[in-house]
């Protein structure tokens, strides 16, 4: 009996370091014992924000970084307050739409950051405690053409303003992903949609495309279907008004996963970061061209379709 006990001191003992190593673990990822990421600086930001725009292009992706930092995430809230917003800044934030700046912890509400000591003993809140908070800059979403919000974030009902989308069609089977794929039955409308937008945090913009299966419910919803995307080395420049250009092809060679053409089986919103525009404090007007013409497009399918529909996006911008 006395052996017994012993063992199951010893059990306990181990189980009690084991968890320890575990709360450790998180700490030395975080810098923390929550699961906010933790930046020393707006710059470490950028270039966490530019690492995740330019080294991942789906929502898979995304999630597979943020639990290799045990980290929790929004991507797949279905808060209508965020939807519109990018997947890194989804990914950046944690499940309480927080991450860590210096001293302070910073809360995303309704477009703005808010931070507020890390030395409050206790968690507060935004709408109980607005005078533990500073506004320290807004997160806004622009399309092309459009200056720079610099003091409201801009609101979009029901999604960005995306010119370029598919008529809607009525999906009736498609092929789950993986080896020996099953062809399954769905019902409704569904549609395709490209939107070219750019988020600012603070003095960095960043621009984005970002290509979305969406179905019909009450309104337009994401899809879960898988869908297969091909971009045809799209020649693209960004411009400015203050002057900035940058050019470059767009193409889906480069994020190839199974074909050396295209992006196949891809479940979520699929993105693609155009660039960063320079730090300025002046509003900026940016514009993307694109050729419209037949040679260059962006082709759309769901994945092992035998409806037939397919788009090809050749209006582009």
């Amino acid at each position: 009996m006395k052996k017994l006990f012993l063992l199951l001191m010893g059990f306990i003992i181990l189980s009690c370091l084991s968890c320890t190593k575990d709360k450790d673990l998180v700490s030395l990822v975080n810098g923390n014992k929550s699961d906010r990421l933790v930046f020393k600086n707006f710059e470490e930001f950028n270039d966490t924000y530019l690492l995740l725009q330019t080294k991942f292009h789906t929502m898979d992706e995304l999630s597979l970084w943020a639990y290799s930092k045990k980290h929790s995430t929004l991507l797949y809230s279905l808060d209508s307050t965020i939807v519109d917003y990018s997947e890194v800044l989804k990914t950046i934030l944690n499940r309480d739409s927080e991450f860590e700046l210096s001293d302070s912890i910073v809360l995303f509400n309704n477009g703005t950051l808010y931070a507020y000591s890390k030395n409050e003993s206790n968690k507060i809140t935004l709408k109980d405690n607005p005078e533990k908070y500073r506004n320290i800059g807004i997160v806004s979403l622009n399309t092309p053409g459009i200056a720079k919000a610099k003091s409201t974030s801009i609101a979009f009902s029901g999604g960005l303003n995306a010119n370029n989308q598919s008529i809607p069609f009525y999906q009736q089977t498609y092929v789950t992903c993986g080896t020996g794929g099953e062809l399954v039955t769905c019902y409704g409308q569904r549609k395709f949609v490209d939107e070219l937008y750019s988020e600012t945090v603070g003095n960095y913009t960043y621009i984005y495309l970002r290509i979305k299966l969406e179905y019909k419910g009450s309104s337009w919803h994401a899809a879960g279907e898988p869908y297969t995307i091909m971009i045809n080395d799209i020649p693209t420049t960004i411009t400015t008004d203050s002057g900035y250009t940058h050019s470059f092809t767009l193409t889906s060679k480069e994020y190839e996963l199974e074909d050396d053409e295209l992006y196949t089986c891809v479940t979520g919103n699929l993105y693609f970061g155009l660039g960063c525009l320079p730090k300025t404090n002046d509003a900026t007007i940016w514009t993307v061209s694109m050729p419209q013409n037949s040679t260059y497009h962006i082709f759309h399918q769901v994945h092992g379709d035998t409806s037939g529909f397919t788009w090809t996006d050749n209006a582009l911008w």
